[in-house]
């Protein structure tokens, strides 16, 4: 279960996922201006909402968190995030829905009575650094909150923001990651999917803003029309996908979404915004959220479907006219007269016929949320997430939720197979600069699965692979893939002089020519190696 404030909502949100199946993603309109101190709280069951300072700005379905019965004995509870520019004074959780007048307003304190199950005003911290704890006012379990060492004490309560590690904007934050292209995802225009946006002036802005400190843009587009379009009316019963098992999205301002497919004319009417779209605002590419692949679809209103010997209609994949689609949209990418990045996400369907049209694919985000450990086999690794069987840059996706695996982890799966993960732009940023660094661009990379003449054994469970310059200057990526950390030894057919984390700079054991350490399961070693001189 999540509660935040959402940038798509432009106010708070609930989202109720059980397994891999989100079962409630609601919100409530709340402009939350920065320096207001707000009292924001959720209730569910029978009696369900978001409430604002004793406000309900949005009712929620009633139903229950689960499902069924659920084991929280390990259950963490977690504030911040990403992103997290708040300061929380305060939290409390009861084992009743309270009444609006008793949920709280602005800064007033909350307080504890029989129902109380957790009250943490944040006010006794004990410790220092990664080894603070917070003792609550009230915890039924007797347990007591840990502090990570992001996290800053101040006044007003815990400081989950970066603090005072970097005071500029959050597009100077990523100038100084290095980052070179920023995607803009649906929230750039108010109907998804659309290729036009009523936030003219706003959008305009900070395509400027992020010009101005010499990165690119992409914007989000996807197959899916709007039940607040203009056109809504006139082209929902000729364009939608007819299928069962079709997914109709939700999001703020309130609308669904209803999924478009390719072979209508709905292809002419996106080709025909994202072309006056690029003439007058000028982005630099496209996020594609499903734009290179067709769904199963059955509408004969545009040529779907065929009646088969049962009498029923039944669906058929528009492939070339998703095809069709892909080549006018790098068309108008072309016509640009500057580089620009087309993107695809494509969650498993690599649909090569229209892949062919983009400069990279993102893949992996219906493996996101699998239960902990989730790893992805090495050969199936290969095979759909790398991208060099296809010739096609490959980017993996993995979201921190504490299931399935986490950024360090798809980090040390990617960099063994030569892929980016530039969604964690953070734990990428490191990569970024060493890669830089090292001039892997005139490199070549090989594989843990081609034959190393320059490798001559490694411990067991370690898989090595390598970039390789001409001058024979190597920068190793070592993963142990196994559960259990592993102390060893990984030795070159050339002695080595010295080595160090390419990532951090940090020197790592050398002994005898070789390199000794302890290898963490699944945990990336970028490795910078200066072999011995005669």
């Amino acid at each position: 279960m999540w509660f935040y404030w959402n940038q798509d909502d432009r106010g708070m949100r609930v989202v109720y996922r059980e397994g891999n199946q989100y079962r409630l993603v609601h919100g409530g309109r709340f402009a939350w201006q920065p320096g207001e101190p707000h009292t924001v709280a959720c209730t569910w069951g029978e009696t369900s909402g978001i409430f604002v300072d004793g406000q309900q700005i949005a009712e929620l379905p009633a139903t229950p968190a689960f499902t069924g019965a659920v084991d929280l004995s390990a259950a963490v509870l977690k504030l911040g995030g990403a992103d997290s520019d708040f300061v929380v004074r305060q939290i409390r959780i009861s084992d009743l829905p309270r009444p609006a007048t008793a949920l709280g307003v602005g800064e007033a304190a909350l307080l504890a009575d029989e129902h109380t199950l957790l009250l943490d005003r944040f006010d006794d911290i004990s410790g220092a650094g990664a080894d603070r704890l917070s003792r609550p006012v009230r915890i039924a379990s007797g347990g007591q909150g840990k502090l990570t060492e992001g996290v800053r004490v101040v006044a007003d309560g815990l400081d989950l923001s970066r603090g005072d590690a970097f005071k500029g904007t959050l597009l100077d934050y990523f100038q100084e990651l290095g980052l070179k292209t920023i995607g803009f995802h649906e929230h750039w225009s108010e109907l998804q999917g659309f290729p036009r946006t009523m936030y003219g002036k706003e959008l305009r802005a900070v395509l400027k803003a992020i010009h101005d400190r010499g990165m690119r843009a992409i914007l989000y587009h996807s197959w899916q029309l709007s039940d607040t379009a203009p056109e809504y009316p006139l082209y929902l019963r000729e364009c939608e996908v007819i299928e069962p098992n079709r997914f109709i999205y939700t999001r703020e301002p309130k609308q669904k979404d209803y999924p478009i497919c390719a072979r209508s004319a709905w292809g002419d009417f996106l080709a025909d915004g994202m072309q006056r779209l690029f003439r007058e605002f000028g982005p630099d590419g496209i996020y594609s959220d499903g734009l290179s692949y067709p769904g199963e679809c059955s509408n004969e209103l545009h040529g779907c479907g065929y009646i088969g010997e049962d009498g029923k209609r039944h669906p058929t994949f528009s492939l070339f006219a998703c095809r069709e689609a892909m080549k006018r949209f790098a068309h108008i990418l072309e016509q640009q007269g500057k580089p620009t990045l087309f993107v695809c996400h494509t969650s498993g369907a690599i649909t090569l016929p229209t892949l062919a049209f983009a400069d990279a694919y993102l893949d992996g985000e219906h493996l996101c949320g699998q239960p902990r450990p989730f790893r992805v086999p090495l050969d199936s690794f290969r095979v759909e997430f790398m991208g060099h069987n296809f010739g096609i840059p490959a980017y993996f996706l993995v979201y921190d939720w504490l299931r399935g695996m986490t950024t360090e982890e798809g980090l040390a799966l990617s960099l063994l197979h030569d892929t980016e993960v530039p969604w964690s732009y953070e734990g990428m940023a490191p990569v970024y600069r060493a890669w830089d660094d090292f001039g892997a661009d005139d490199a070549r990379f090989e594989g843990y699965w081609q034959e190393r003449p320059w490798l001559r054994s490694t411990p067991p469970g370690v898989e090595v692979s390598a970039y390789v310059r001409p001058d024979g200057e190597m920068m190793l990526v070592a993963v142990n893939v196994t559960e259990e950390p592993v102390r060893g030894t990984l030795a070159l057919t050339e002695r080595v002089e010295s080595v160090r984390d390419a990532r951090t700079g940090a020197a790592v054991p050398v002994a005898d020519g070789a390199i000794q350490t302890e290898f963490r399961p699944w945990t990336l070693n970028l490795l910078r190696v200066k072999r011995e001189t005669e």
